[in-house]
């Protein structure tokens, strides 16, 4: 997935626009590479650790215990956004709770940080890979607009019935 994101975000991102991919350190190196590869006018701004208070795993063929995912950003053409700090704590969610939703679930109060920090009210977040729904129902928290999608109809309807469940539908 990580080659078509660009050519897709180029397309969709304003002058300035940000492209926010989460991404383990173990896919790290193929997900920069292939980000950056596609001919498009998104440049690398910069990357951004996402500390997760959980578990530390460990990845067992790199030998890394790991408390940290990486928001790498890429920027089409120049960011005039506020200046941010490169770090993000998710809350400690001690229950999982995070993960009912989708296995690879984020806290939407986490996710909901990311999102104010990057855009503004009435902007439109993009997420390709909605899995359990946290961007979707963050965005709406946050007064933004979203658009999502995922190749499991399993993680369309999990994402669909939580903004349901926001709204009262």
């Amino acid at each position: 997935m990580y080659r078509y994101i660009p050519i897709v975000a180029e397309r969709i991102l304003v002058d300035g626009g940000s492209l926010m991919v989460m991404c383990g350190g173990a896919h790290l190196d193929v997900a920069i590479k292939e980000l950056t590869s596609a001919n498009t006018n998104l440049k690398f701004n910069w990357n951004i650790s996402y500390i997760c208070q959980r578990g530390t795993p460990l990845i067992h063929n790199r030998r890394v215990m790991t408390a940290v995912k990486n928001i790498i950003w890429l920027v089409k053409g120049k960011y005039t956004g506020n200046v941010v700090f490169d770090l993000i704590q998710a809350p400690y969610d001690p229950n999982k709770e995070d993960k009912e939703p989708h296995v690879w679930g984020q806290s939407v109060e986490a996710v909901k940080d990311i999102i104010e920090k990057f855009t503004v009210s009435g902007d439109t977040v993009c997420d390709f890979m909605v899995g359990g729904g946290s961007t979707a129902v963050a965005a709406a928290l946050s007064n933004r607009r979203f658009v999502g999608c995922d190749i499991d109809p399993v993680a369309v309807k999990t994402t669909k019935q939580r903004i349901d469940a926001l709204f009262g539908l």
